[in-house]
């Protein structure tokens, strides 16, 4: 459960000082791809188990780090091992980034980095109206942000939002739900 264990630091990347990637090569790491770790809440200090993804982001260029929901990618084998971009289908299949990556940070194309797979992270609401209870299901908008409406019928839970939210844009803790299955509300 420590941190020690992890192929890479949570933060960084695979790339950042502990291998060259050859970014032209998106078989680099593939051992890697989709696997799960567990380790413990630092971020929010709980204490309790967070489990991380480890994924590749094959979108063809550097993803800028936000509190935001990613998608998987489409090629067969992807899902659960490759990001392609923001959740862009509201109540789409997506998993939120790791919270040790600080806002800004560039994860450059063809290198692994992590998602919250099960346990407290935080993700930014929308820009329009909000209105959650602690507890809600929540789902992702069309933007990669968690929507601001309880998670409807056959749209994905991401996981159980902790505090009453009624202000757009804020950043708010959710408990991320584990799996990759397409559940109902």
């Amino acid at each position: 459960m420590s941190e020690k264990t992890l192929p890479f630091p949570r933060g960084k990347t695979y790339g950042d000082g502990v291998v060259t990637l050859d970014v032209t090569n998106y078989d680099t790491a593939k051992h890697l791809e989709g696997t799960i770790h567990e380790v413990e809440d630092t971020v929010h200090g709980t204490g309790e188990k967070v489990f991380l993804r480890i994924v590749k982001n094959e979108s063809g260029s550097a993803i800028t780090a936000a509190r935001k929901l990613f998608s998987f990618g489409l090629s067969p084998k992807d899902l659960g091992r490759r990001i392609r971009r923001l959740a862009f289908i509201k109540g789409m299949l997506c998993k939120p980034l790791d919270d040790k990556y600080v806002v800004g940070f560039s994860i450059p194309d063809g290198d692994l980095f992590y998602l919250v797979e099960t346990g407290f992270c935080t993700i930014q609401l929308e820009s329009t109206a909000v209105a959650l209870s602690q507890g809600d299901a929540v789902t992702t908008d069309q933007s990669g942000l968690l929507d601001g409406a309880v998670a409807g019928a056959g749209e994905y839970v991401v996981g159980q939002i902790d505090v009453d939210a009624a202000v757009a844009s804020a950043n708010v803790v959710v408990h991320v739900n584990a799996g990759l299955v397409n559940s109902e509300a």
